[in-house]
């Protein structure tokens, strides 16, 4: 029932997640091949806002992809298969989908998991109040629901959105409790419920997130491979700092530990249990503003990616942990094309011809036009050492090649802020997206991400169309001709793909990771 669209969607996901794992010896294990009590974890972000309908974050989605069940389960070689849908059919215009439901389902608080459930759901992510950003994105057009029984619910769409079957296995799309929804509603936050083997047991921002067995939990995704074993709780014990989350796991007081700066992951991947975890969309890049002076000139713009060399800023940030990125959309992702990596290479002489001809002239180590030297500023998120190191690193780049930076470290909210308002010339930013149809929430002229401030006639069409059209050959000559007409129009500097390096304990067995690229610790023993 489910066949057709099934096949279009791992057409279009086929290579979305490249994972590397490998054990090795010589750490000690805090569990010798048995049951694990406490899965303790050293987890690089806090996650505010915790509710999956609300927040924008990338990194929140491990932590509640472990307590809100999708109506579906997309696997590493990005397969839609059935979880709190049983089967799906999809109408001939493609412009609604209709789903038959699983059975005895129950959220954490005793509320039936039906039709209705789902129809609450979608109606508050898509409800403004609720402020959703990426749920309500990866809804698309598809934001009305009806209950057509108990366990059947049809989703109907205003235009064909080819994304959604694939973006209903995402974390952000988890199914909460519409008893909690209808106490809490935008405000929800530490009293979420879902139907997942874990539930909420606290929340202390910037300290810590831990989860409890959901005992009564039966319903696991087969396709998951989750086990029988788990452990009882999950503490995420937040610490920012990296060399911190590293010392936890040396320590013993953490299993796992994410994010790992590259030049410690290089000199410590011999003792641990190793994992390169790759994600589909756009990886890590920096937008760069069309809106304020002097990158309100395409030729400034461009001149910029020409003088950034990628390789160096990845010496610098990442110790060369990781390749740099040519191309807008990652490699894995619908719609990444190998002839873009040629586009806009490390240049200099390039960069200075088109300075020149924009009316700047090169005073001693500086570029200056009327008598003003070519500063700009670059605003980063300063909690994300990412960011930071990558701010640093172009930073360092762009004076090499005569333009002035400066950095302005900024906290979450005024981080926000600056780039919904184009305070900064360069936002360094990441982004996971299952499909290319995120770009349409970057680029298109007004999207809640438009950071670059474009406003292009042609880019909108590209990006229009090629969020309702079907055909795969057509769409992703559409998001190559869109990934071209961003790049020359120098909206965004590439700089590397979102692969997160973990070091694991060695005796850690049965971790999942989705085609959504969010861990699953169910199955940990």
């Amino acid at each position: 029932m489910y066949s057709k669209r099934h096949r279009l969607i791992t057409t279009v996901g086929a290579g979305i997640l490249a994972v590397v794992a490998a054990g090795c010896g010589g750490s000690s294990s805090s569990s010798e091949g048995g049951d694990l009590t406490t899965l303790s974890i050293a987890w690089a972000d806090n996650p505010s806002p915790l509710n999956p309908a609300v927040t924008s974050q990338d990194n929140t989605g491990t932590i509640i992809a472990n307590i809100f069940d999708r109506l579906v389960w997309l696997t590493p070689d990005a397969e839609v298969t059935p979880w709190l849908a049983t089967e799906w059919e999809v109408a001939p215009d493609e412009k609604s989908y209709t789903f038959t439901l699983r059975e005895g389902v129950t959220f954490h608080d005793g509320t039936p998991f039906d039709a209705e459930a789902v129809v609450k759901n979608v109606e508050y992510i898509a409800d403004p109040a609720t402020k959703s950003t990426i749920a309500v994105q990866q809804l698309g057009t598809c934001t009305k629901a009806t209950a057509e029984s108990e366990l059947v619910v049809r989703l109907d769409c205003d235009e064909p959105f080819v994304p959604l079957l694939a973006n209903l296995s995402s974390p952000y799309l988890g199914m909460q409790s519409p008893a909690a929804i209808a106490e809490h509603g935008a405000e929800m936050s530490s009293e979420m419920v879902g139907t997942g083997p874990f539930e909420l047991e606290s929340f202390t921002p910037n300290e810590s997130v831990v989860l409890k067995a959901y005992e009564d939990y039966d319903w696991a995704p087969e396709a998951a491979g989750f086990g029988d074993k788990g452990p009882k709780r999950i503490d995420f014990k937040i610490a920012p700092n990296p060399q911190a989350r590293v010392a936890a796991l040396q320590s013993g007081q953490a299993q796992l530990v994410q994010k790992v700066p590259g030049a410690i992951f290089k000199s410590l991947r011999d003792k641990y249990q190793v994992l390169e975890k790759g994600a589909p969309g756009m990886g890590y890049f920096a937008s760069v503003n069309t809106s304020l002076f002097p990158t309100d000139d395409v030729a400034v713009r461009q001149a910029i990616l020409y003088t950034v060399d990628r390789q160096a800023v990845m010496d610098l940030a990442e110790a060369g942990a990781f390749k740099p990125s040519n191309t807008v959309l990652q490699p894995g992702t619908f719609g990444y094309d190998e002839s873009l990596e040629s586009l806009f290479p490390h240049d200099p002489d390039k960069a200075a011809e088109l300075l020149e001809g924009a009316g700047w002239t090169r005073d001693g180590d500086r570029w200056t036009k009327g008598g003003k030297p070519l500063t700009l500023t670059i605003g980063t998120f300063s909690d994300v050492p990412q960011y930071v190191n990558i701010a640093e690193a172009i930073q360092a780049q762009l004076r090499e090649g005569g333009i002035d930076a400066e950095i302005e470290l900024q906290g979450r909210a005024a981080y926000l802020e600056a780039g919904d308002q184009g305070k900064n010339n360069i936002t360094p930013s990441s982004f996971v997206s299952l499909d290319p149809v995120i770009l349409n929430q970057w680029f298109v002229g007004g999207a809640f991400f438009n950071w670059s401030k474009v406003d292009d006639e042609q880019l909108d069409t590209l990006l229009e169309d090629a969020a309702v059209t079907s055909d795969l050959e057509q769409r992703k000559s559409l998001y190559v001709d869109a990934q071209k007409r961003i790049l020359d129009l120098g909206l965004l500097l590439p700089v590397r793909p979102d692969q997160d390096l973990i070091l694991m304990d060695k005796g850690l067995d049965g971790l999942v990771l989705s085609g959504a690229g969010n861990l699953h610790f169910a199955g940990v023993s």
